[in-house]
């Protein structure tokens, strides 16, 4: 793979599948004619590393391994190769609205409507309480936002814009269609 670095191509090699994905995280370009010792502290750890929890599990191992044996061979000075991991909350689908009591199922958003207490209840039914709850986006649940549609639609800027507003990184967020359009109009 070729990359450009001030202009000029430089060549990176990377090993199989993620460890030498993984590896690559760690691989700056060592300018020429570092001595042994400034060496090192150009390879040292970087400051930190923000991943999503369930896509990062092996390639935080396989960079940790990695790193330990570039500190054993004594090319780095430092024993963990990030200072700081943050995993970022996952962006849920939609809420869906459920029944609150036995037999739970599922009700379109148009039958819902808010109680006096605050809660959710049915429009047909008020003595039938709702309950909204968003699950991680999966294909089996048909919750799944393509972002290329998003792009398409609404365009980048609005869509990272979108992301950005959702909340805190580390918490789990639920994507709202409704919310991307005030961000566009934005």
């Amino acid at each position: 793979m070729e990359r450009r670095t001030r202009g000029k191509p430089t060549r990176c090699r990377n090993g199989p599948g993620r460890a030498g994905i993984t590896c690559g995280i760690s691989i700056r370009k060592i300018p020429v004619g570092l001595s042994i010792r400034r060496r090192k502290n150009y390879w040292d750890a970087g400051r930190f590393i923000c991943w999503g929890v369930e896509h990062a599990v092996l390639h935080l191992l396989y960079s940790r391994f990695w790193h330990k044996v570039l500190f054993d061979l004594g090319h780095v000075s430092t024993i963990e190769p990030f200072k700081r991991l943050v995993n970022q909350g996952m962006i849920l689908g939609e809420a869906e609205f459920w029944t609150a009591t036995e037999p739970r199922r599922r009700v379109d958003e148009e039958d819902v409507e808010k109680s006096s207490g605050g809660g959710l209840q049915l429009k047909s039914d008020s003595s039938v309480k709702v309950t909204s709850e968003s699950f991680k986006m999966s294909k089996s649940r048909g919750n799944v936002i393509n972002p290329d549609d998003v792009v398409r639609d609404y365009g980048a800027d609005t869509f990272r814009l979108y992301e950005m507003y959702l909340g805190p990184l580390e918490a789990q967020k639920p994507w709202n269609p409704r919310d991307i359009v005030g961000m566009s109009d934005f």
